[in-house]
């Protein structure tokens, strides 16, 4: 089962698939009864169709076929003269005319037969798919069927039997009996269950197999759509338009069988849970007495009332109707499939054709009073009284009539729970507000919703709970009047399958239909037979991916009923298209129609659809069909069975990319940088992801568009992108005749495309252009390029929350609390055009920013400034450009000096790019323009200085010098921010991390009056420099700080000589090494090794000569009798053990002690007689070792002798006499220990 999916992108990867089938095939519902049915009736019509062809092709085509042939030769015979007949003086040119007229007859038969061949295609191919169909699916799908139709027959009839078991006041039918009936009935339903869920199973390969079988049959008959010209070895495509669809086709189907092959054992485990559960749940009671029906005691029949309820009481299942049919009537007991929910109770069935499911009209439960029948004519049965009369809103015809039910349980669990539910739910209706909506539903009835869903069958109690009211209405009709007119449709059940229609859980006879009504269904609170139709029985509310806050709140429930007076419930704005209409509906209803407890359907107008392969992981990929709003992406999967539905909101999405490994794979990256793959098929990937990128953009944007104008865009896209591919497919023709016919075509005389030019747009043009004249008017231009859009990094220098100013002035204090940015404004110019503007505060440092490094951010004389930037020119997602006011600055000994910046930023003009120049969509590059204007003004007159000196040319230039520094600092600040931002959805983490560009109200901006007078102050500084500047510069050097900073230049420069010449020393060293190492590593690592091994070894040999000459040396000295030393071992024994033992025996000795307190001069006499003992005993003790050693080494020969011949016998009898030897464990235990002893001794010896 799944979950509700409607989180982050990992959310989504650790989704669970739900089986919907399977779930409808536990409960035997009507739904899945009715799928299976239609299911059967369409592999009956593809039977037919086989047959019809086959004999088709056997009786009428073959015999036409040769009249054919022949009739075409006797006409390519008639079609020129006889070349005998022009022969022999007939005409001019005897010697080539009559050649001419036999050659064109022969090649122009050839070419007719080509063409046949290309009609009937291949023949074996097509029936060797339609064979493998058959072996591969169909059979085994006929083979469940005859399965699935043995275990329903016989299920069916031993309900029948069980429930028409008749006990009378004579008779007292056995419980034992009941009880053997009910584990009979229970053990052919689970042989029924696996029949149900082994036909499902074999559904879904079939329908795969079905996709299949059509690819590869339209393939054989297209491959020989290519006629080949054998004198110029050209192909040419015949039916070109086949290949934009059947590729794409084919890689599906392709992809789905791989996949299929993974859901397998999924399927298998999913089966396996449902048995597991089902079978307990319909396992029969153990207890005898639950088959008693003469001591049931109605009093005890309904279960205790829970004291709170987390939502209303609901309950489903199928139970016996009595009823009568016929004239005259007769009475008969049917089946029907009776529901409780949202406090309403009615039935659904079986249409008379068991291929769709009909519904009842539903009864508040307020209305409903229930009993159990004691002494009815079958067992478990009770009944439901509904007091229409009662009704607030009942509008029949007999509405003052009540209406009474008899219905029969299956066994007493049952019964107890349908009477209990009924009596929980008025309950739970006492808790609710009586104005609720909920609440007063409880006390209405509802006719069937439409009349082609209303109960058909003729029984007299299935007619009173069907009669139709005022609101009922015809769907068929309704479709008919008018749902797209600009489709040529008949809305029946033949013609409607024509329609692109989604493949929804469950498909019935009324399925699409069921699609459609949701054009005039107001509401899913009510259970009804359209959801049944899309969705099957089962409640799947928690499914649901509508959130909490898009639902009716409870004041809003406490409406009345809102009636049905205008027919159409879903209103589609003018501009929505009819394709667009259909697609929208299907969304819906599948997405919305599963939340029963919606008053009216989310106002999400469907923008885009794209279908594909979800792939969660690299084993596993889905089929999946992608619906697009203004806000969501929904994710609907359905394959083999398998049902899930997701949800990714627009504003948890910052990029949607196409994989650069993968020409079809389509990226989706959330804030976090997990991603979501999917494979797009059906549509142009290009298509697909510039309007989803374009969506997140406009839902990112302030003023996001309207839906009207995202439809008009997303449509501009498709038609350029469609523009594009067609010049794509051209030139790619073109170049494909050209090498196939080896001509040479001259540069000059093809389009622009195919040479290394190309056309830049006429807006593109006038913007490089006009950048271009910037820059010939400015002093210097400082160009960088990024992988970032430019409307990112306009955001990134120049949002709302962006730090890049004022930290990017050289001159500004970088950690000044009066730095700060106000937001943008509207303001005209002198020319009448809007711009906007905002001010820059910051702090000034005349002297820390010149070096590099410098952090001492020293406070100058001078205090604060301001900057006024100027947006002047936009065009979105192509062009920026901001100016920058004017500012002076005053140096020692020079006219002012006027600074003007300008900043450009600017998309890269490339023709990959093309589409999105043209519809001024983003791209991944952009490029940065400053511009700095620096010249010397007249400070009264603000003209500028046609002469200026040799000192102020000095100090323009040391100016124009430090501006790259500036430049640096911007530079700087961009990497930062796109370290940040990342690899990916750089345009909304760039706008989310930096903010907007803001624009505030006047009123606001300014505040106070004061600071409204500096406002316009700064207002007139900016715009007329000669009007407002007579008493201050914006900044001013002073002799004493220009000095201070010549001085530390000079000290700075001094400093810097002496690390460079480090510099160079280290840089020689490195270049030494990096000399060294690009020798080749190997020889390098093999030199060091080897002398390392050198060295070890030479110290080796150095220690053995010196160590052997050492010896030399002290054997030839004892030879010549040089060496006097005399070499000798002593075993001494611890004098005082010596004496403890052999002079006193006692521990406290008296003598002894007094003995050992002797001066310790006098103890020296024993020394040299102790000296001799001791090397004598060492004599002996040598002596001993040796005898000892030879005797050890006597006996050790013996016992080894003796395990080796034991050894050896113990080999062969393992070898020649295995049985003994597998069966004695002693000579086993005995032969592995006489192998330990041996090693052991060895072990010894060594």
């Amino acid at each position: 089962m799944s979950q509700r999916q409607s989180a982050g992108l990992k959310d989504i990867k650790q989704l669970k698939l739900i089986s919907v089938a399977f779930k409808e095939a536990s409960l035997d519902s009507p739904s899945f009864r009715a799928s299976v049915n239609y299911f059967q009736t369409k592999v009956e019509a593809f039977e037919s169709w086989i047959e019809r062809t086959v004999n088709f092709v056997d009786n009428q085509f073959a015999d036409s076929y040769d009249e054919f042939r022949r009739t075409k030769e006797a006409l390519i015979n008639q079609l020129l003269p006889s070349p005998v007949m022009l022969s022999n003086g007939f005409v001019s040119n005897q010697g080539f005319t009559p050649l001419l007229v036999d050659n064109f007859n022969k090649d122009y038969r050839q070419f007719v037969e080509k063409l046949l061949c290309m009609l009937l295609g291949d023949g074996s191919s097509y029936s060797a798919s339609l064979l493998e169909l058959m072996t591969g699916a169909i059979e085994p799908y006929k083979q469940k069927r005859m399965n699935f139709d043995y275990y329903q027959t016989k299920y069916d009839t031993l309900v029948g039997r069980f429930h028409s078991v008749v006990p009378t006041s004579n008779i007292t039918i056995d419980p034992k009996s009941l009880y053997e009936d009910a584990t009979q009935l229970f053990e052919v339903r689970k042989s029924y269950l696996q029949a149900s869920l082994d036909l499902v199973a074999a559904m879904s390969v079939m329908e795969l197999s079905m996709d299949k079988f059509l690819i590869e049959i339209i393939g054989v008959l297209k491959s020989k759509n290519k006629f080949d010209v054998a004198e110029n070895g050209t192909i040419i495509d015949l039916t070109p338009q086949i290949d934009s669809y059947l590729v794409d086709h084919q890689k599906w189907v392709k992809k789905a069988i791989e996949s299929a092959r993974t859901l397998e054992s999924d399927m298998e485990r999913a089966k396996a849970r449902i048995i597991e559960y089902s079978v307990k749940k319909m396992a029969p009671s153990n207890d005898i007495k639950d088959y008693n029906t003469k001591e049931i005691d109605p009093k005890k029949l309904i279960k205790r009332v829970p004291k709170q309820y987390a939502h209303p009481p609901e309950k489903a299942g199928w139970l016996y109707m009595k009823t009568n049919v016929g004239r005259p009537s007769r009475e008969i007991w049917v089946r029907r499939w009776c529901f409780v929910q949202n406090s309403v109770f009615g039935m659904f069935l079986l249409s008379p054709s068991k291929t769709y499911v009909e519904e009842t009209g539903k009864f508040g439960v307020s209305l409903i009073s229930v009993r159990y029948l004691q002494f009815d004519d079958r067992c478990f049965t009770f009944e439901v009284k509904i007091e229409a009369s009662k009704a607030t809103n009942d509008s029949r015809n007999n509405k003052t009539e009540d209406i009474s039910i008899i219905l029969q349980a299956e066994d007493l669990h049952e019964l107890t729970s349908w009477l209990s539910i009924f009596s929980h739910s008025k309950a739970y209706l006492s808790t609710l507000n009586k104005n609720s909506f909920e609440f007063k539903t409880s006390s209405r009835v509802f006719a069937p919703e439409f009349s082609e869903f209303a109960s058909s069958t003729i029984t007299s109690v299935d007619q009173i709970l069907s009669v139709p009211d005022s609101e009922t209405k015809q769907l068929l009709s309704y479709l008919k009047s008018g749902l797209l007119e600009k489709d040529d449709i008949d809305i029946d059940d033949e013609k409607i399958t024509k329609l692109h229609m989604a493949v929804t859980p469950l498909t019935t006879k009324m399925t699409q239909p069921a699609v459609l009504s949701h054009l005039y269904v107001k509401n899913t609170w009510l259970p009804s037979a359209v959801v049944a139709n899309i969705w099957g029985t089962t409640n799947w509310n928690d499914y649901s991916l509508i959130e909490d806050y898009q639902k009716t709140p409870d004041n809003v429930l406490s409406k009345e009923i809102t009636t049905y007076k205008n027919p159409t419930a879903l209103h589609y704005p003018s501009y929505y298209s009819p394709n667009l209409k259909l697609e929208d509906i299907q969304f819906k209803s599948i997405f919305f129609s599963i939340d029963q407890v919606l008053l009216t359907l989310p106002n999400e107008l469907l923008l885009l659809k794209f279908t594909g392969f979800w792939r969660p992981n690299r084993k596993q990929e889905f089929s999946a069909t992608y619906y697009v709003t203004n806000e969501h992406i929904f994710g609907y999967l359905n394959f083999m069975g398998f049902v899930s539905l997701t949800k990714m909101k627009l504003s948890d999405i910052v990029s949607i990319e196409i994989d650069k490994t993968s020409q079809n794979t389509l990226k989706i990256y959330d804030v976090t940088g997990s991603h979501l793959s999917i494979d797009v098929y059906f549509s142009d990937i290009r298509v697909t992801a510039a309007s989803l990128q374009f969506l997140l953009e406009n839902k990112a944007a302030k003023e996001p568009k309207k839906e009207e104008d995202l439809l008009e865009k997303l449509k501009q896209i498709e038609i350029q992108f469609k523009e594009k591919t067609k010049k794509e497919i051209l030139k790619r023709n073109q170049t494909l005749v050209t090498a196939n016919t080896n001509e040479i075509i001259e540069a000059e005389n093809l389009p622009l495309s195919h040479n290394t030019f190309w056309r830049i747009s006429d807006n593109g043009a006038k913007l490089l252009a006009r950048r271009k004249r910037f820059q010939m008017k400015y002093s210097v231009t400082y160009t960088a390029d990024y992988d970032i859009a430019s409307k990112a990094l306009t955001h990134v220098l120049f949002g709302d929350q962006s730090d890049a100013f004022p930290f990017c002035f050289l001159l500004a204090q970088k950690d000044s609390k009066y730095n700060m940015n106000w937001y943008w404004k509207e303001e005209k110019s002198e020319d009448g055009a809007i711009q906007m503007v905002r001010r820059v505060h910051f702090q000034i440092n005349l002297i820390d920013n010149f070096l590099e490094n410098n952090k001492r951010g020293r406070t100058t004389e001078s205090s604060e400034a301001v900057v006024i930037q100027r947006m002047t020119k936009v065009v979105e997602n192509r062009y920026y450009e901001i100016d920058q006011d004017p500012s002076l600055i005053k140096f020692p000994f020079c006219r002012p000096l006027q600074v003007k910046v300008k900043y450009i930023i600017t998309e890269p003009y490339d023709p990959e790019h093309e589409v999105a120049s043209k519809l001024r969509m983003a791209t991944n590059r952009s490029q940065l323009h400053i511009l700095y204007r620096f010249q010397y003004v007249h400070f009264k007159s603000g003209k500028p200085v046609k002469f200026v000196t040799p000192w102020e040319k000095f100090m323009k230039n040391l100016v124009l010098k430090y501006s790259v520094n500036e430049f640096i600092l911007f530079k700087k600040v961009i990497k930062y921010y796109l370290e940040r931002i990342g690899k990916h959805g750089k345009i909304l983490k760039a706008i989310k991390m930096c903010g907007m560009l803001g624009v505030s109200n006047n009123s606001i901006l300014e505040g106070s009056k004061e600071e409204s007078e500096e406002n316009s102050k700064d207002k007139d500084d900016g715009k007329n420099r000669s009007k407002n500047r007579s008493k201050k510069y914006d900044i001013q050097y002073s002799i004493y700080t220009f000095m201070i900073i010549m001085m530390e230049l000079t000290l700075y420069r001094f400093v810097n000589l002496i690390l460079i010449l480090v510099r160079l020393m280290v840089n020689f060293f490195s270049l030494l090494g990096k000399g060294i190492a690009n020798i080749n590593i190997t020889l390098v690592v093999g030199l060091l090794v080897s002398i390392l091994v050198n060295m070890f070894l030479s110290g080796k040999s150095s220690v053995s000569y010196w160590s052997v000459k050492r010896a030399e040396k002290i054997f030839e000295d004892h030879l010549s009798g040089k060496d006097m030393h005399i070499m000798q071992r002593a075993i001494s024994i611890d004098e005082i053990d010596l004496l403890t033992k052999e002079v006193a025996l006692e521990d406290n000795n008296l003598a002894f002690e007094k003995f050992k307190q002797r001066d310790s001069d006098k103890d020296y006499q024993y020394r040299d007689t102790r000296q001799e003992l001791a090397i004598r005993r060492n004599e002996l003790l040598v002596e001993l070792k040796i005898l000892q050693n030879m005797e050890r080494e006597l006996v050790h020969g013996d016992y080894r002798k003796f395990l080796l011949q034991e050894i050896d016998k113990c080999n062969v009898i393992s070898q020649e006499m295995t049985g003994l030897w597998l069966n004695d464990t002693k000579l086993q235990k005995y032969c592995i220990n006489c192998n330990d002893e041996l090693d052991r001794l060895s072990s010894l010896l060594l």
